[in-house]
Protein backbone atom coordinates (compact mmCIF):
# COMPACT_ATOMS: atom_id res chain seq x y z
CA UNK A 1 0.00 0.00 0.00
CA UNK A 2 2.96 2.74 0.81
CA UNK A 3 4.60 1.57 -2.10
CA UNK A 4 1.77 2.56 -4.42
CA UNK A 5 1.26 5.90 -2.61
CA UNK A 6 4.72 6.86 -2.89
CA UNK A 7 4.52 5.64 -6.63
CA UNK A 8 1.44 8.16 -6.99
CA UNK A 9 3.06 10.51 -5.42
CA UNK A 10 6.48 10.43 -7.89
CA UNK A 11 3.66 10.39 -10.52
CA UNK A 12 2.41 13.78 -9.33
CA UNK A 13 5.07 15.60 -8.56
CA UNK A 14 7.24 14.61 -12.36
CA UNK A 15 3.87 16.13 -13.34
CA UNK A 16 3.98 19.13 -11.93
CA UNK A 17 7.27 19.38 -13.10
CA UNK A 18 6.51 18.68 -16.32
CA UNK A 19 3.93 21.36 -16.29
CA UNK A 20 6.49 23.68 -15.21
CA UNK A 21 8.85 23.29 -17.33
CA UNK A 22 6.06 23.41 -20.54
CA UNK A 23 5.17 27.14 -19.31
CA UNK A 24 9.02 27.80 -19.03
CA UNK A 25 9.53 26.78 -22.26
CA UNK A 26 6.14 28.37 -24.04
CA UNK A 27 6.20 31.75 -22.31
CA UNK A 28 10.20 32.36 -23.01
CA UNK A 29 9.85 31.81 -26.31
CA UNK A 30 6.46 34.00 -26.95
CA UNK A 31 8.47 36.65 -24.97
CA UNK A 32 11.64 36.54 -26.16
CA UNK A 33 13.09 39.97 -27.53
CA UNK A 34 13.14 37.95 -31.04
CA UNK A 35 9.71 38.35 -31.10
CA UNK A 36 9.77 41.93 -30.68
CA UNK A 37 6.74 42.41 -28.56
CA UNK A 38 4.31 40.62 -30.89
CA UNK A 39 2.35 43.55 -32.41
CA UNK A 40 0.12 43.02 -35.33
CA UNK A 41 1.08 43.11 -38.99
CA UNK A 42 4.85 42.24 -37.71
CA UNK A 43 7.60 39.07 -37.60
CA UNK A 44 6.98 38.85 -34.44
CA UNK A 45 3.22 38.75 -35.08
CA UNK A 46 3.74 36.01 -37.73
CA UNK A 47 6.24 33.93 -35.87
CA UNK A 48 4.08 34.06 -32.96
CA UNK A 49 0.82 32.87 -34.99
CA UNK A 50 3.27 30.17 -36.52
CA UNK A 51 4.38 28.72 -32.88
CA UNK A 52 0.62 28.69 -32.12
CA UNK A 53 -0.56 26.94 -34.92
CA UNK A 54 2.61 23.92 -34.82
CA UNK A 55 1.47 23.56 -31.19
CA UNK A 56 -2.02 22.95 -32.08
CA UNK A 57 -1.20 20.60 -35.39
CA UNK A 58 0.91 18.56 -32.55
CA UNK A 59 -2.17 17.78 -30.90
CA UNK A 60 -3.54 16.56 -34.10
CA UNK A 61 -6.43 19.51 -33.82
CA UNK A 62 -7.98 20.67 -37.04
CA UNK A 63 -6.63 24.77 -37.13
CA UNK A 64 -8.60 27.69 -38.97
CA UNK A 65 -6.56 31.06 -39.21
CA UNK A 66 -9.29 34.12 -39.42
CA UNK A 67 -7.69 37.34 -40.95
CA UNK A 68 -9.41 40.58 -40.60
CA UNK A 69 -9.43 44.08 -40.87
CA UNK A 70 -9.02 46.92 -37.71
CA UNK A 71 -8.54 50.76 -37.59
CA UNK A 72 -6.50 52.42 -35.02
CA UNK A 73 -5.55 55.75 -34.84
CA UNK A 74 -6.91 56.05 -38.26
CA UNK A 75 -4.37 53.56 -40.02
CA UNK A 76 -5.86 50.22 -40.93
CA UNK A 77 -4.11 47.38 -40.61
CA UNK A 78 -4.81 43.60 -40.48
CA UNK A 79 -4.34 40.55 -37.91
CA UNK A 80 -5.52 37.28 -37.45
CA UNK A 81 -6.88 34.50 -34.99
CA UNK A 82 -5.75 31.58 -34.61
CA UNK A 83 -8.39 29.12 -34.16
CA UNK A 84 -7.77 24.83 -33.16
CA UNK A 85 -10.83 22.80 -32.99
CA UNK A 86 -11.23 19.37 -31.52
CA UNK A 87 -14.56 17.89 -32.87
CA UNK A 88 -15.57 14.92 -30.59
CA UNK A 89 -18.99 14.54 -32.37
CA UNK A 90 -20.68 15.97 -29.47
CA UNK A 91 -23.61 18.53 -29.29
CA UNK A 92 -22.09 21.10 -27.39
CA UNK A 93 -18.74 23.21 -27.63
CA UNK A 94 -16.28 24.60 -25.25
CA UNK A 95 -14.57 27.23 -26.41
CA UNK A 96 -11.26 28.26 -24.39
CA UNK A 97 -9.11 31.70 -25.85
CA UNK A 98 -5.95 33.98 -24.93
CA UNK A 99 -4.76 37.11 -26.77
CA UNK A 100 -1.22 36.46 -28.57
CA UNK A 101 -0.57 40.12 -29.22
CA UNK A 102 1.07 43.04 -27.38
CA UNK A 103 2.48 46.39 -27.56
CA UNK A 104 5.49 45.89 -29.94
CA UNK A 105 8.37 48.58 -28.93
CA UNK A 106 6.12 50.24 -27.18
CA UNK A 107 2.82 52.81 -28.37
CA UNK A 108 0.28 54.81 -27.10
CA UNK A 109 -1.23 52.20 -24.93
CA UNK A 110 2.75 51.92 -23.19
CA UNK A 111 2.98 52.62 -19.33
CA UNK A 112 6.54 53.77 -19.68
CA UNK A 113 7.06 57.60 -19.40
CA UNK A 114 10.66 58.38 -20.62
CA UNK A 115 11.83 55.39 -22.88
CA UNK A 116 8.81 54.61 -24.56
CA UNK A 117 10.63 52.96 -27.76
CA UNK A 118 11.59 49.71 -26.13
CA UNK A 119 10.53 45.92 -26.54
CA UNK A 120 7.24 44.81 -24.23
CA UNK A 121 7.87 41.24 -24.49
CA UNK A 122 4.38 40.90 -22.04
CA UNK A 123 5.67 37.45 -20.78
CA UNK A 124 2.38 38.06 -18.40
CA UNK A 125 0.35 39.82 -20.66
CA UNK A 126 -0.69 37.51 -22.66
CA UNK A 127 2.05 34.81 -23.16
CA UNK A 128 1.28 33.47 -19.79
CA UNK A 129 -2.57 33.39 -20.93
CA UNK A 130 -0.96 31.63 -24.17
CA UNK A 131 0.82 28.90 -22.30
CA UNK A 132 -2.41 28.32 -20.20
CA UNK A 133 -4.13 28.21 -23.36
CA UNK A 134 -2.19 25.44 -25.28
CA UNK A 135 -1.18 23.43 -22.06
CA UNK A 136 -5.05 23.31 -21.11
CA UNK A 137 -5.36 21.98 -25.60
CA UNK A 138 -2.37 19.63 -25.10
CA UNK A 139 -4.78 18.04 -21.78
CA UNK A 140 -7.93 18.25 -23.59
CA UNK A 141 -6.42 16.09 -26.56
CA UNK A 142 -4.14 13.28 -24.40
CA UNK A 143 -5.46 9.89 -24.32
CA UNK A 144 -5.31 9.55 -21.07
CA UNK A 145 -7.60 12.40 -20.51
CA UNK A 146 -11.34 10.93 -18.90
CA UNK A 147 -12.98 14.03 -20.07
CA UNK A 148 -11.75 14.47 -23.27
CA UNK A 149 -14.86 13.43 -24.97
CA UNK A 150 -17.31 14.96 -23.27
CA UNK A 151 -17.47 18.12 -25.52
CA UNK A 152 -15.99 19.09 -28.79
CA UNK A 153 -13.30 21.80 -27.72
CA UNK A 154 -12.29 24.86 -29.62
CA UNK A 155 -8.85 26.83 -28.95
CA UNK A 156 -9.30 30.36 -30.19
CA UNK A 157 -5.95 32.44 -29.73
CA UNK A 158 -6.87 36.48 -30.35
CA UNK A 159 -4.86 38.78 -32.62
CA UNK A 160 -5.10 42.91 -32.06
CA UNK A 161 -6.08 42.58 -28.39
CA UNK A 162 -4.23 45.11 -27.02
CA UNK A 163 -5.48 47.92 -29.53
CA UNK A 164 -9.32 47.11 -28.92
CA UNK A 165 -10.29 43.98 -28.44
CA UNK A 166 -10.62 43.63 -32.34
CA UNK A 167 -9.88 39.54 -32.28
CA UNK A 168 -12.05 38.52 -29.94
CA UNK A 169 -15.19 40.89 -31.68
CA UNK A 170 -14.12 39.32 -34.91
CA UNK A 171 -14.57 35.78 -33.69
CA UNK A 172 -17.45 36.59 -31.64
CA UNK A 173 -19.46 37.87 -34.59
CA UNK A 174 -18.10 35.39 -37.22
CA UNK A 175 -20.59 32.56 -38.58
CA UNK A 176 -17.88 30.49 -36.94
CA UNK A 177 -19.34 30.90 -33.68
CA UNK A 178 -22.55 31.55 -34.34
CA UNK A 179 -22.86 28.23 -35.35
CA UNK A 180 -20.92 26.89 -32.03
CA UNK A 181 -23.38 26.10 -29.05
CA UNK A 182 -21.22 26.76 -26.29
CA UNK A 183 -21.48 24.85 -23.36
CA UNK A 184 -19.02 27.61 -21.25
CA UNK A 185 -16.43 29.80 -22.47
CA UNK A 186 -12.58 30.33 -20.41
CA UNK A 187 -10.65 33.15 -21.52
CA UNK A 188 -7.18 33.93 -19.87
CA UNK A 189 -5.33 37.15 -20.13
CA UNK A 190 -2.48 37.93 -17.38
CA UNK A 191 -2.12 35.02 -15.11
CA UNK A 192 1.35 34.58 -14.60
CA UNK A 193 1.79 36.52 -11.34
CA UNK A 194 0.53 34.33 -8.54
CA UNK A 195 1.37 36.25 -5.74
CA UNK A 196 3.22 33.68 -3.44
CA UNK A 197 2.19 35.03 0.20
CA UNK A 198 -1.59 35.92 -0.79
CA UNK A 199 -2.34 33.83 -3.71
CA UNK A 200 -5.61 35.23 -5.65
CA UNK A 201 -6.72 34.07 -8.91
CA UNK A 202 -9.60 36.44 -9.90
CA UNK A 203 -12.33 35.14 -11.99
CA UNK A 204 -15.06 37.87 -13.97
CA UNK A 205 -18.37 36.22 -15.46
CA UNK A 206 -19.34 34.47 -11.69
CA UNK A 207 -22.21 36.85 -10.81
CA UNK A 208 -24.46 35.50 -13.71
CA UNK A 209 -23.65 32.22 -13.80
CA UNK A 210 -23.77 31.71 -9.70
CA UNK A 211 -24.20 27.58 -10.48
CA UNK A 212 -20.85 27.03 -10.56
CA UNK A 213 -19.56 29.60 -7.76
CA UNK A 214 -19.82 26.57 -5.29
CA UNK A 215 -17.05 24.48 -7.15
CA UNK A 216 -15.10 27.65 -6.83
CA UNK A 217 -15.66 28.07 -3.40
CA UNK A 218 -15.28 24.22 -2.20
CA UNK A 219 -11.72 24.00 -4.08
CA UNK A 220 -10.23 26.96 -2.60
CA UNK A 221 -7.56 26.45 -0.40
CA UNK A 222 -3.92 27.14 0.72
CA UNK A 223 -2.40 27.48 -2.34
CA UNK A 224 -5.50 29.48 -4.41
CA UNK A 225 -7.67 31.57 -3.51
CA UNK A 226 -10.52 33.30 -5.43
CA UNK A 227 -11.64 36.78 -5.81
CA UNK A 228 -15.35 36.89 -7.72
CA UNK A 229 -14.95 39.71 -9.56
CA UNK A 230 -17.38 40.69 -12.77
CA UNK A 231 -15.40 43.82 -13.21
CA UNK A 232 -12.57 41.90 -14.82
CA UNK A 233 -14.80 40.59 -17.61
CA UNK A 234 -15.71 43.49 -19.34
CA UNK A 235 -12.31 44.89 -19.75
CA UNK A 236 -11.36 41.46 -21.37
CA UNK A 237 -11.93 39.41 -24.52
CA UNK A 238 -14.77 37.63 -22.80
CA UNK A 239 -17.19 40.70 -22.81
CA UNK A 240 -18.71 39.48 -26.64
CA UNK A 241 -19.35 35.98 -25.62
CA UNK A 242 -20.85 37.44 -22.34
CA UNK A 243 -23.30 39.65 -24.10
CA UNK A 244 -24.25 37.27 -26.15
CA UNK A 245 -25.81 35.10 -22.43
CA UNK A 246 -23.22 32.61 -23.17
CA UNK A 247 -21.78 31.27 -19.82
CA UNK A 248 -18.11 32.77 -19.58
CA UNK A 249 -15.64 33.41 -17.28
CA UNK A 250 -11.91 35.57 -17.74
CA UNK A 251 -9.18 34.29 -15.15
CA UNK A 252 -6.30 36.15 -14.22
CA UNK A 253 -3.99 36.97 -11.24
CA UNK A 254 -4.39 40.91 -12.12
CA UNK A 255 -2.47 43.91 -12.64
CA UNK A 256 1.20 44.82 -11.43
CA UNK A 257 3.83 47.34 -11.86
CA UNK A 258 5.51 46.26 -15.37
CA UNK A 259 1.50 46.21 -16.73
CA UNK A 260 2.23 47.68 -20.41
CA UNK A 261 6.14 48.08 -19.42
CA UNK A 262 8.85 46.84 -20.57
CA UNK A 263 9.53 45.12 -17.69
CA UNK A 264 7.08 42.28 -18.16
CA UNK A 265 9.83 39.58 -18.83
CA UNK A 266 9.44 36.55 -18.62
CA UNK A 267 11.79 35.36 -15.71
CA UNK A 268 9.58 37.24 -13.34
CA UNK A 269 6.80 35.03 -14.49
CA UNK A 270 5.30 32.78 -11.30
CA UNK A 271 5.77 29.29 -12.57
CA UNK A 272 4.71 27.16 -9.36
CA UNK A 273 1.65 29.48 -9.33
CA UNK A 274 1.24 29.22 -13.37
CA UNK A 275 0.77 25.43 -12.63
CA UNK A 276 -1.49 25.66 -9.64
CA UNK A 277 -4.06 27.24 -11.67
CA UNK A 278 -3.33 24.67 -14.54
CA UNK A 279 -4.35 22.06 -12.10
CA UNK A 280 -7.38 23.86 -10.78
CA UNK A 281 -9.04 24.48 -14.88
CA UNK A 282 -8.04 20.90 -15.04
CA UNK A 283 -10.54 20.32 -11.80
CA UNK A 284 -12.93 22.53 -13.18
CA UNK A 285 -13.10 21.12 -16.72
CA UNK A 286 -13.83 17.35 -15.02
CA UNK A 287 -16.23 18.82 -12.33
CA UNK A 288 -18.70 20.14 -15.65
CA UNK A 289 -18.46 16.93 -17.12
CA UNK A 290 -22.29 16.15 -17.35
Amino acid sequence: MYRHTSIFILFFQLGIVSAQVNFTNIISYIAADSLEGREPATKGDTLTQNYLIQFFKNQHLTIKKQSFAFTFNQKTDSATNILAYCDNQQDSTIVITAHYDHLGWGNNKSREIIHKHQIHNGADDNASGVAMLLMLAKYLTSDSNQVKATYNYLFVGYGAHELGLFGSKYFVESEIAQKLKIKVALNFDMVGRLNKTNPILKIGGTIRDTCYNAFFKKYENEKLHFRLADEQLLQSDATFLYEKKIPTFTFTTGIHEDYHRAGDDSHKINYEGLTTIFRFMQAFLNAIAP
